[in-house]
């Protein structure tokens, strides 16, 4: 049975038990029997065929999607980072004030109201207050500061994270050989490639050599 006959809703329902099915890797025929016992529908297997080659085109359509979305949002994240950032870091370098207060003496005048208060006087301070006869002196200190680096590796580590999210870092090339050790290399020009290649073929050579003279 094909297409035709069937409504919206079996259609539908057909749809997830094929993706249903095609998720848990199981067969064409599988999925036929499953549609038979729960919609009692019996469809062949050229329908089943055409309709997991839509449902795989709108898993792809989804995966890149979802891809592109979730890439968004991360560099949404790091440049709320890099922003925060900057502005510490700007923060970082403004003058340090640093204030320090002396004692230089005793206030003479207050010391002495303080001998002939009386306390049923209407005055605004109580001049035995210590505090208040207590002469000081502020000095503040005002230093230029370069910055705190840790906000710069935060932006140098957030400016790496982004360029891996947008590929843009150069590809690694590797060469892995059963008796050369696996060697990374990057950034190499195709002259230098071709070398490379020309060493670990001799390195190969010799070692089957090694292993016949053993």
């Amino acid at each position: 049975m094909g297409r035709r006959g069937l409504t919206d809703s079996q259609k539908a329902k057909i749809k997830e038990i094929v993706a249903w099915n095609a998720k848990r890797k199981g067969t064409q025929q599988k999925a036929v029997e499953l549609i038979e016992s729960q919609i009692g529908v019996v469809l062949d297997r050229s329908y089943i065929s055409k309709l997991l080659t839509e449902i795989e085109a709108e898993w792809l359509a989804n995966s890149q999607r979802d891809i592109g979305t979730i890439k968004a949002q991360e560099l949404a994240k790091l440049d709320l980072i890099d922003a925060e950032s900057w502005e510490q870091f700007d923060r970082s370098k403004l003058n340090a004030e640093t204030t320090t207060t002396k004692l230089v003496g005793v206030d003479e005048v207050k010391s002495n109201k303080a001998k002939d208060f009386n306390a049923f006087d209407d005055e605004a301070e109580d001049p035995r207050d210590s505090k208040l006869q207590v002469q000081t002196e502020e000095t503040k200190k005002v230093s230029g500061q370069c910055g705190d680096p840790r906000y710069l590796q935060i932006i140098i580590n957030s400016t790496k994270t982004r360029a891996d999210i947008l590929g843009l870092n150069a590809p690694v090339r590797q060469h892995v050989t059963s008796n050369v050790s696996l060697k990374t290399y990057g950034n190499v020009s195709p002259d230098d490639w071709n070398k490379v290649e020309q060493q670990i073929k001799a390195q190969i050579v010799q070692d089957s050599l090694d292993g016949t003279t053993d």
